[in-house]
């Protein structure tokens, strides 16, 4: 749905999946996105967070967690994002 522009019908989808399972990381994640493209930054970052909080491993989110953090938080924040986000595919840019 997102594909095609169809933000209100993902967004409907999505809040009707999270009344029948609140912590649903998929769903709460593309709300998150779906807020990150409305410029609500502060309300994808509330949603990507809680998403992460159901599933880790979701290096989508902690990507889009990272952008929505380089507009609303300090750089760091969005740095550890960003590298949470690509730990997983490569291990070796985790060094400092």
């Amino acid at each position: 749905m997102m594909a095609v522009r169809r933000f209100a019908d993902a967004e409907n989808l999505c809040h009707q999946i999270i009344s029948i399972h609140s912590d649903h990381p998929q769903a709460l994640h593309i709300l998150g996105q779906l807020a990150l493209a409305a410029g609500r930054r502060d309300l994808a970052v509330q949603d990507l967070h809680q998403s992460l909080q159901q599933d880790p491993r979701i290096a989508h989110a902690c990507f889009d967690l990272a952008n929505a953090l380089m507009k609303t938080a300090p750089v760091d924040q969005a740095i550890a994002a960003f590298r949470t986000a690509i730990a997983p595919i490569s291990p070796r840019l985790m060094t400092d």
